[in-house]
């Protein structure tokens, strides 16, 4: 597996989970029941110049007030109020194009007063479209250091209008992602690229519309069953799925929260609040019991921000299927994964156990013990999954190796300001 990078996952609230972690310790095998907390905080470091700004930008029909719960953690990470910008504008009369050239002005008045001389674009819904606009069509990621795009209809939306730019096949659609197979089209200049999406798209269920976690973006490809991915992802950029999220709940879960604000912050370079962040390997569809049930899992490694790591399984879409119909995991037929795992630093083991999940539903993550890391670069990562549900019984276990690269930036020394 190829190594990408993600942001991290820090849970909160409802995210908390319990979990029997099996892991070495003074040359002993030993099994212990914990409950998993959030990661440590990490310090709000403020630099002379202050810190990038942030330019939140809503979605069609949406206004400033959208993004109010987003500010809320960004504003308990460490960020200022004047740091962060929700901005308004006329989404309903005006197109893409013509509010792209108004958030033109705007990132060109912010970035005057950053003190690298840029700013972080997050977008929502339609917001996505005119930032990446002005990011693909008008030389803006010159002054743009990181677009975070949050269930946006990048392909267009086969619920959008029908000759709305929204839509899928539409002119401006089109237009945009015209060329996108190449990289310095699809991602230009140095501006880092994320998006952020609910719906998983390699899944299979006849629970419509109940699959698209979403709600709103999706698309609807002539080849059924309905497959609703690729519509937010962006060819090039951090493609992340989250938790099963609804399309006016995901930017204000705390969750996607804090992975924005992971991605933000990476590479660190004194501008942000420092953060933690995930490193993780190519995600793959699960199948068990002849076909039965099936999921997507990808494994990764977890920092703390303070000099720890962890392995991470998430598991996106846990399905099962009945007389021939495929259903979604719910409390009654639970995904129930099991993960073991070996991480390896220059040949030495650094964590090694097993993890056994009883909560994980639709979608959900579980976690190894936090171990020290013992330097950057790369490192080794040997998995074995498994699930017994949902519904149908222990399904075969499923065999993967992949290596990443940790750099100095995450080791404890270096996390002073």
């Amino acid at each position: 597996m190829s190594s990408t990078h993600s942001g991290k996952f820090q849970p909160v609230g409802r995210h908390v989970r319990h979990h029997l972690i099996s892991f070495v310790a003074a040359g002993a095998v030993t099994a212990i029941l914990l409950q998993v907390q959030p990661p440590p905080a990490h310090a709000a470091v403020r630099q002379d110049g202050g810190r990038r700004p942030v330019i939140f930008v809503h979605g069609w029909s949406g206004k400033p007030a959208t993004f109010d719960d987003m500010k809320k953690y960004f504003r308990s990470a460490g960020y200022v109020e004047d740091e962060l910008l929700a901005w308004g504008y006329d989404s309903i009369k005006k197109g893409n194009e013509e509010i792209a050239g108004e958030l033109k002005k705007v990132v060109e008045e912010k970035a005057k007063n950053s003190p690298d001389g840029k700013v972080d674009l997050v977008a929502h819904s339609m917001g996505g479209l005119s930032t990446l606009w002005y990011l693909r069509k008008m030389g803006g990621s010159s002054l743009v250091a990181h677009w975070a795009g949050i269930a946006a209809p990048i392909h267009g939306t086969a619920l959008a209008v029908q000759g709305a730019e929204m839509a899928e096949g539409s002119a401006f659609v089109k237009k945009l992602n015209e060329g996108e197979e190449d990289p310095v089209k699809s991602t230009p200049g140095p501006t880092r690229y994320a998006t952020f999406r609910s719906n998983v798209g390699e899944g299979r269920t006849n629970e419509l519309p109940g699959y698209y976690c979403d709600g709103i973006v999706g698309g609807v490809p002539s080849n059924l069953p309905v497959r609703a991915g690729t519509t937010s992802a962006v060819k090039g950029a951090t493609n992340v799925v989250t938790p099963c999220l609804g399309h006016n709940e995901i930017h204000r879960d705390p969750w996607v929260a804090n992975k924005v604000m992971d991605f933000l912050a990476s590479p660190y370079e004194g501008v942000t609040p420092r953060r933690g962040n995930t490193y993780c390997g190519d995600g793959y569809d699960y199948e068990g019991r002849d076909g039965l049930v099936e999921s997507r899992v990808q494994h990764c490694l977890e920092t703390d921000g303070n000099g720890k790591v962890r392995a991470t399984t998430r598991v996106r879409n846990c399905a099962y299927k009945w007389g021939g119909v495929w259903y979604t995991s719910k409390s009654n037929y639970k995904c129930l994964p099991e993960q073991s795992h070996v991480v390896k630093y220059k040949g030495a083991v650094v964590s090694t156990g097993s993890v056994a999940d009883n909560v994980v539903e639709r979608a959900g993550e579980f976690y190894g013990e936090w171990v020290k890391l013992p330097g950057s670069g790369k490192y080794s990562v040997s998995v074995k999954y498994s699930q017994n549900g949902p519904y149908w019984g222990a399904g075969p276990a499923r065999s993967g190796e992949f290596s990443l690269d940790i750099p100095a930036s995450e080791l404890a020394a270096s996390r002073t300001p």
